[in-house]
């Protein structure tokens, strides 16, 4: 390989360096290219010679401040060098000289980037009121490595939690006990519901439950159980679509509301579909439950699939051949479903929706991937049991099982859920001249 080369290949990969030879390790010029694609990844498999070169130790922190990381320890005492760092990281802060964590000028800057940042300034810094109101507005929790003075600072607090809820565990305890600010920290939206963090007196105040459950969609779990008995109260949570959440905590609780059908029906009622089948209590409802409480289950089957459903499916199983096996196939999964508790889903419906729908392409939202396509999966209301089973089902029904072995799990751990792939799976067994399931009639149920 020559060096044409090899700037070619980290210039589509900085990390690739690790798998060139040590000369190019120790070639400024390839080093550069690979930092400038990957930043850390390239410097981190270059020859640690270049940790005291300053001009591309100023170019690899401009690119991932965490470079400083692997610079030199006269380079972390260099301040255009540190706070070009910390302008692109300000955890970078870490690795700077202590003399530069007392500069007020680049912890400023760090803080800016990355509020915990605050955590690696200088004791002295963590007084500057300037810097922990910057940290708190960037991250509410950095308020932690506050000095304790300013943990009682009303407006640097109210800063914080408007930021994080959870930063009330680091007040001060005057404001743990502050209704106003306990009131503002359950209400911001995060990840983690502050509610947890909060005194226990507060976790029986119904006021302070309601709007943590604005804030995050698990904060019931943290609420006085006491009120998972509250029917009134509970039925008072179902105005929107939070009503769902609540319904998974009641579930993980084992409470008894969570079997209660007027609570179950409000929140069906100010609930989207994925609201009602993408949480815990929908997954912990057993066959024998879903079974019995038909009448609950049709409302979800028509919230969840309106375009499949019809009062009196066609479910007559003909003779199973390749002109019609889609159609067989439809059949076969809505009798399954049918006998998993799942009932009135039509099978030309199926066919239907299939076709419409199998060369739509793929979605991303929020890096989450959505299709349209119609999967088993979503035929079963995207209940894990019901779906495996009736995967299974449709893998026995087709002999798919006698034909690649007596691994009963073989078809669940090769093949995906989707319907497409599983019916191609069965058109590639009738296909093969040696199937003993070609052109095989079959009246099962």
């Amino acid at each position: 390989m020559d060096k044409k080369e090899a700037l070619e290949i980290v210039k589509e990969d900085g990390f690739a360096l690790e798998t060139l030879s040590e000369e190019f390790k120790k070639d400024r010029d390839v080093v550069l290219e690979a930092i400038k694609t990957s930043g850390m990844g390239g410097l981190q498999n270059a020859d640690k010679k270049f940790y005291k070169d300053r001009d591309l130790i100023l170019i690899a922190v401009t690119k991932d401040g965490i470079c400083l990381n692997r610079a030199d320890e006269n380079l972390k005492k260099d301040k255009e060098i540190v706070l070009a760092a910390c302008k692109n990281n300000g955890d970078a802060l870490g690795d700077a000289h202590d003399t530069l964590k007392k500069d007020k000028e680049i912890v400023l800057v760090a803080v800016k980037n990355s509020g915990w940042a605050l955590q690696h300034a200088d004791e002295n810094l963590k007084k500057d009121r300037d810097i922990v109101i910057e940290a708190v507005k960037q991250n509410g929790t950095a308020i932690e490595y506050a000095h304790p003075d300013l943990k009682k600072d009303r407006d640097i607090v109210i800063e914080a939690v408007k930021r994080d809820g959870t930063a009330i565990e680091y007040l001060d305890e005057s404001f743990k006990n502050d209704r106003e600010i306990v009131l503002k920290a359950v209400s911001t939206l995060g990840l983690q519901s502050a509610l947890q963090c909060v005194a226990e007196n507060f976790k029986k105040d119904k006021e302070i439950v309601k709007a943590a459950l604005d804030g995050s969609i698990d904060a019931f779990d943290y609420a006085d159980k006491t009120l998972y008995e509250d029917k009134d109260f509970i039925k008072s949570l179902m105005i929107n679509e939070k009503g769902v959440n609540v319904l998974d905590s009641l579930s993980r609780s084992k409470a008894k509301l969570a079997d209660d059908k007027e609570i179950i029906n409000l929140a069906l009622e100010n609930s989207d579909h994925f609201g009602i089948t993408g949480g815990g209590w929908w997954q912990d409802r057993s066959l024998e439950w879903i079974k019995i409480n038909q009448d609950i289950v049709e409302k979800i089957v028509k919230k969840n699939l309106p375009n499949l459903v019809n009062d009196k499916p066609d479910l007559e199983l003909k003779k199973f051949n390749k002109e019609n096996y889609i159609h067989q196939s439809a059949v076969l999964i809505s009798k399954t479903l049918d006998f998993f508790g799942i009932k009135k889903i039509d099978p030309k419906k199926i066919v239907e929706e299939f076709n419409n729908t199998k060369n739509d392409e793929t979605m991303y939202i929020n890096d989450r991937i959505l299709t349209t396509n119609l999967t088993i999966s979503s035929l079963c209301l995207d209940h894990k049991v019901i779906t495996k089973s009736v995967i299974k089902s449709f893998a026995i029904h087709f002999g798919v099982l006698g034909v690649v072995g007596e691994d009963d799990n073989y078809f669940l751990n090769h093949y995906s859920p989707d319907f497409k792939m599983a019916l191609d799976f069965v058109e590639e067994i009738l296909n093969d001249p040696g199937s003993s399931y070609n052109n095989k009639e079959e009246n099962n149920d």
